[in-house]
């Protein structure tokens, strides 16, 4: 009776194996997959309004955009792919002056599209909602004129 009791919780332990190893392996998308899909169901379905010159991505106290961006007008669009509302601003490193922000928060799931001019330089993008920033949601760019 004892064999049979242990040969019983053998095989429900490897069917249990078996199904996380398919939840686990079988189941899982790549980071790229899942964010493809998110840009996907937040940007809108018009061409015009879809592009961006400069496209950010803002999670929980991550900005992810381009690093060198071209001086002048350019398009941007900000989406917020996390949980909490997030803001965006940009400003000179030295005299901390804000230069561009957008209007109130981007609410999670939510993008927020404008137009910005800089000229040539280095500048500092920070979520300040919430004190974000003092939580590292911020990085410096670089804007470049042509020939730069």
């Amino acid at each position: 009776m004892k064999a049979r009791y242990i040969d019983t919780l053998r095989l429900r332990c490897r069917w249990w194996v078996l199904l996380l190893g398919v939840a686990v392996f079988g189941c899982s998308r790549s980071e790229a997959d899942v964010g493809a899909e998110a840009v996907e169901s937040t940007v809108s379905a018009s061409p015009a309004e879809a592009e961006a010159d400069i496209t950010v991505f803002l999670t929980e106290y991550t900005i992810d955009m381009p690093l060198v961006i071209d001086a002048g007008e350019q398009s941007i669009s900000v989406a917020n792919f996390g949980v909490e509302s997030h803001n965006l601003l940009i400003r000179d490193p030295e005299s901390r002056e804000v230069l561009w922000e957008t209007d109130g928060n981007v609410e999670p799931n939510q993008t927020w599209k404008s137009t910005l001019d800089l000229e040539s330089g280095t500048y500092m993008v920070e979520c300040t909602f919430a004190g974000h920033d003092t939580r590292g949601m911020f990085v410096r760019i670089e804007v470049r004129g042509p020939g730069e």
